[in-house]
């Protein structure tokens, strides 16, 4: 994944720890192992058997240098890096695309208030109950092989549902079509 990211984005910052991909990277292996905030990533980190793998240099593992890598992936990159993503697993995998569906929620995010770099948390209905905080939508097309998410809609939580399908439907279209392998 980490080379994905990085072909699409370009090379990394001079000052930068390590590339866009390697901080993308690591985030996602966190979110799958033990979750945790980015302030709290290089403590977590340190318990951990991952520097034997990847040795990174002191601070590069501060929360602000994964929030610089994530501030260099544009709109159109993010779409590219999840098409290129889907279509390896496509073909890695075999996936079955035979039977989609897409599922539509929305979920609670502890994003401050008064953070304005974060226009997607919005204040909208929330579907755990959780008016206190603002939300995020997210709409995924996943494969009924598996439940394997193929294309992903993102979108401010004080929309409603169909929203995004009638908006961004003809991205995730030719999100689809673009990951089928081609014959």
């Amino acid at each position: 994944m980490a080379e994905i990211v990085d072909e699409v984005v370009g090379s990394r910052r001079v000052d930068a720890g390590a590339s866009v991909g390697t901080y993308i990277a690591l985030a996602a292996l966190n979110r799958v192992v033990d979750p945790c905030s980015k302030l709290a990533f290089s403590d977590w980190w340190h318990k951990t058997a991952g520097d034997r793998w990847l040795r990174l240099p002191a601070g590069a593992l501060d929360h602000r240098r994964f929030w610089d890598a994530m501030d260099q992936v544009s709109q159109a990159q993010l779409e590219e890096i999840e098409r290129r993503v889907v279509e390896g697993m496509v073909e890695t995998f075999g996936v079955d695309l035979s039977g989609l569906v897409l599922d539509m929620t929305n979920f609670a995010t502890w994003i401050d208030s008064a953070n304005e770099r974060a226009p997607i948390a919005q204040r909208g209905h929330s579907k755990q109950k959780r008016s206190d905080l603002r939300i995020c939508g997210l709409g995924l097309v996943v494969s009924t092989d598996g439940g394997v998410p193929l294309v992903s809609l993102a979108y401010p939580g004080n929309r409603p549902d169909v929203t995004p399908v009638r908006n961004d439907g003809e991205r995730a279209r030719r999100s689809l079509r673009d990951a089928l392998p081609r014959r």
